[in-house]
Formats: C-alpha cells, sequence, structure tokens
C-alpha cells in the first residue's frame, strides 16, 4: 500500500516547490469534487475488504471565516461494485461519509492546507440476503491547490485518511464494533471554483 503512495506524493510536493505566486484572497465561498484511487482497508459484514485500489470521490462545500480557516461540509465515498438491477439478480457495493470539516491554511503565501473532518458513514450492499451499516467516521487530509487561468478556478491534489466503525440493525456490541472497523488511504485531483 505505501508503495503506491511513494509514488503518489512527489506530485503533491512538487506544486508546493513551485515559485510563489499571487494566489488572490482566501474569502467567500469554496466548493470542490475531487476523484482518485481510494485503498480501503478493514472488516465490513466480518468478511475482509481488498485492499486493492478502489474508485474515490469527493464533493466539498465551505466558507472561509477568515484568510486561513474555512468551515464546510465533506461528502465522499468508495464503489466496490458498480450499482445495477436486472430480472436476476441486484449488485452494488460502496462506502460513503458525510462530515463537518476544518480546513486550515498554515500561509497564504502558498495555498497548502490540513483538513479535519467528523461526521457519519454508511455502507451500502444491493446483493440479496445481505445488510446495510451505518456509523461514525472522522477524516484527515494534507492538500494543495492553485488557482488556474480565472481568479476563481481552482486546481489541486489531497492525500487523506478516513477512519470509521460501522454497526447493522439493532445489535452493536463491543465485538461487533470490533469487527466493522475500516480505514481508507486515498489520494484525489480537484477541480473548483473560489
Amino acid at each position: 500500500m505505501w508503495n503506491n503512495v511513494r509514488y503518489l506524493l512527489p506530485i503533491l510536493l512538487l506544486h508546493v516547490n513551485l515559485s510563489a505566486q499571487n494566489q488572490g484572497t482566501l474569502k467567500g465561498f469554496y466548493g470542490t469534487v475531487n476523484t482518485g484511487p481510494g485503498i480501503v482497508n478493514g472488516n465490513i459484514k466480518n468478511a475482509e475488504i481488498q485492499t486493492t485500489p478502489q474508485f474515490a470521490m469527493h464533493f466539498c462545500v465551505g466558507y472561509f471565516v477568515n484568510k486561513t480557516l474555512q468551515l464546510g461540509l465533506t461528502g465522499n465515498g468508495w464503489l466496490f461494485q458498480p450499482y445495477r438491477s436486472t430480472r436476476t439478480e441486484e449488485k452494488g457495493e460502496s462506502l460513503s461519509n458525510s462530515m463537518i470539516h476544518v480546513q486550515f491554511y498554515p500561509t497564504t503565501r502558498y495555498r497548502l492546507f490540513i483538513k479535519g473532518g467528523f461526521g457519519i458513514s454508511k455502507y451500502k450492499n444491493n446483493r440479496p440476503l445481505e445488510d446495510n451499516g451505518k456509523g461514525h467516521a472522522f477524516m484527515t487530509a494534507l492538500g494543495y491547490e492553485k488557482q488556474a487561468g480565472k481568479k476563481e478556478l481552482l486546481l489541486g491534489g489531497q492525500l487523506s485518511y478516513s477512519n470509521g466503525r460501522l454497526r447493522y440493525g439493532d445489535l452493536y456490541t463491543a465485538a461487533d464494533q470490533l469487527q466493522r472497523k475500516f480505514q481508507v488511504f486515498d489520494f484525489t485531483f480537484f477541480i473548483g471554483l473560489d
């Protein structure tokens, strides 16, 4: 798993070493759409999740409280099996999080940011005789964004880690909690508006 991250991290760090440019003022509303590979690890429904990269997508909206602090909402998800329904079978499996986040910019010279969030997690499985689950999750991320072309257009990358626990039905014993933990590492590229 770390071998994959080792090759992606230099891409993110390359942007940080670029010469400083006027990045504009950090203010107002903010929104991004992120996509890229995510590596999911853990137990869901007592079955070990494969650690092969899965399709990951994030949606973020926020508002700058001041030049270095943004508050907002993040929705992210990982698709294990595409959703489809036929006469003979139903398919589809995914994990998603909905969170409140805080995004902090240590400096306004470079648009490097640190993000943290907490919220709810949902596991959905459309296969017959399978159950859905829900619980709580948290997320931390490190990223960099740069204005491209027009003043409002943003491009960037984000390396993030999510962790959570799921419960199914009314049964939520300590043993079940231990069996339903998950963690996700993903690297996404994003486009957004500032």
